[in-house]
């Protein structure tokens, strides 16, 4: 049976043959609108957290900056304090809160610093005490170094490390000069802070440092004489051509009231203490390894 002409032209049932764009467009929305809205809350909702974490994470390390300038602040504060019993009572403020800060920011470069500041601040309190506290005070600040050492991610750190580890061992040294083993590991953590902070102060003090334990050893003077020679070499300025100009060791000239100031501090500078010792060094008495 034929359809009439009417009835051939009707587009079948649920064709969009014949709507428009909008119209089809509520359509695919009347389909898929719950599912957009719910995408659309899951991005909201994403972005809200991003921000919130975001924040979260920056108060964080804003509170974490404060403590660690307070920190360090403090540890200045102690320097100037006279009276013994204070200084104890504010190194012993510095070290809780450098090991709170060790514990809490473990891995960064805060809770790295942390543990070089306890160190120092158990290695001062030693200066204050004698006998068998001092040697307990510097076992603590050696076991602070070594967990300095332990984390550190830089050369610098770690020559950092070696270099408060050293200067502990020394001072146990000179408590007990007959233990070889202590020398011994004094000598090493030096000359691994020399290695470490090749080209930087650090060099310097770590030599310095190292020149000093060589002197106190019997056959160490001229090891000692060597160590000062090149402090002196490596630290000086010099001469960039002969109109009486000075460049640094990276080449940059320097004012004339650059120069004045760095001769006024000479006397303190690494040249000057190494030139100063190996004046002395001839008189200075060899203690004799056991």
């Amino acid at each position: 049976m034929k359809q009439d002409s009417d009835s051939a032209a009707q587009p079948a049932q649920g064709s969009h043959y014949g709507l428009g764009i909008g119209d089809r467009f509520a359509m695919w929305y009347e389909r898929s609108g719950k599912l957009i809205n719910v995408l659309l809350v899951v991005i909201l909702l994403a972005v809200v957290a991003w921000r919130f974490m975001s924040y979260m994470e920056s108060k964080r390390v804003a509170e974490a900056n404060a403590e660690y300038s307070q920190t360090r602040m403090a540890m200045q504060e102690s320097m100037s304090v006279r009276e013994p019993a204070v200084q104890k009572d504010k190194l012993g403020a510095v070290i809780t809160s450098a090991e709170s800060l060790a514990t809490a920011h473990s891995g960064e470069y805060i809770g790295r610093r942390a543990h070089l500041f306890a160190g120092n601040a158990y290695y001062r309190q030693a200066a204050l005490e004698e006998g068998a506290a001092m040697a307990d005070l510097l076992a603590k600040a050696v076991d602070s170094y070594q967990k300095a050492l332990a984390v550190a991610t830089t050369n610098e750190e770690s020559a950092s490390a070696q270099l408060g580890i050293g200067n502990a061992k020394e001072d146990l040294m000179f408590m007990n000069p007959s233990d070889t083993v202590i020398r011994s590991e004094a000598i090493k953590a030096y000359e691994e802070a020399a290695a470490l902070g090749k080209g930087t102060y650090l060099e310097g003090a770590a030599k310095l440092a190292l020149a000093r334990v060589s002197q106190a050893t019997e056959g160490g003077a001229a090891r000692a004489e060597a160590l000062y020679k090149e402090v002196m070499d490596q630290r000086k300025l010099d001469p960039a051509d002969g109109s009486g100009q000075v460049k640094t060791a990276s080449g940059d000239l320097l004012t004339s009231e650059q120069l004045a100031d760095i001769r006024n501090r000479s006397d303190i500078s690494f040249e000057g203490v190494a030139r100063r010792n190996l004046q002395r060094l001839p008189a200075l008495p060899k203690q004799t390894a056991q």
